[in-house]
């Protein structure tokens, strides 16, 4: 009994002086999650954790370019309307932490309902946002990790 309380105590000293994993996660040990843009209201899952993508704006008809940076999404983000025009360009400092929500589906199959768990990063505003109309910047927003400066 006493050889295995000293183990006990020995491993429990060993583990209290590693590091926590958190420590060593880096954007690329993440498995590529959907990210939610609550500025333009909707999710996409990117191609990969740093890759340009260009998309389309779901319920508008402007699209948006997107130079990710990372999985949790540090990125920057141009918007265009329909002729190709610049409407708003700015930067996401990555999300904080991964959030769940919980959405109710319908099975296609035999019509049963079911609440199934979606996690998601929702990248914060950072930084200088600017509007256009035309070639002129109409607004600037400064923000600070989600926070708009006043």
């Amino acid at each position: 009994m006493k050889y295995v309380y000293v183990f006990l105590m020995v491993s429990f000293l060993f583990a209290c002086n590693n590091k926590p994993l958190k420590n060593k996660i880096k954007d690329t040990n993440f498995d590529i999650l959907q990210i939610h843009l609550k500025e333009f209201d909707f999710y996409f899952l990117p191609d990969s954790c740093n890759c340009k993508m260009n998309m389309e704006i779901p319920g508008n008809t402007g699209r948006l370019k997107i130079d990710m940076q990372s999985c949790m999404g540090k990125m920057t983000v141009q918007e265009f309307d329909s002729s190709g025009k610049l409407v708003a360009e700015g930067y996401y400092a990555p999300s904080l932490d991964t959030l769940k929500k919980y959405p109710i589906g319908k099975s296609a199959i035999n019509g049963a309902r079911k609440v199934s768990v979606l996690s998601y990063f929702e990248p914060l505003p950072d930084g200088v946002w600017r509007f256009y109309n035309g070639n002129s910047i109409i607004k600037t927003i400064q923000y600070s990790l989600g926070i708009e400066k006043q």
